[in-house]
């Protein structure tokens, strides 16, 4: 994962956006594998949200038109 954020609705407390980067979709796949995702994914287990609504989107980044 070459980034995660968590952001928290400032009006509505029960919603929170968790965004991941990764470098591709295997990369993506692959942290499924790691002991960070089995920790998390226990956590989750114990706590479970009330309810779930997952979005995916691929997307590239681009260069800034002012960058050189």
């Amino acid at each position: 994962c070459d980034d995660f954020l968590f952001a928290v609705d400032v009006n509505n407390p029960d919603i929170v956006v968790a965004t991941e980067v990764y470098t591709d979709y295997p990369a993506h796949e692959d942290h499924f594998k790691t002991e960070q995702w089995g920790h998390f994914s226990g956590i989750m287990e114990r706590y479970p949200p009330r309810s779930i609504d997952v979005k995916t989107y691929d997307a590239s980044e681009t260069k800034h038109a002012l960058d050189d």
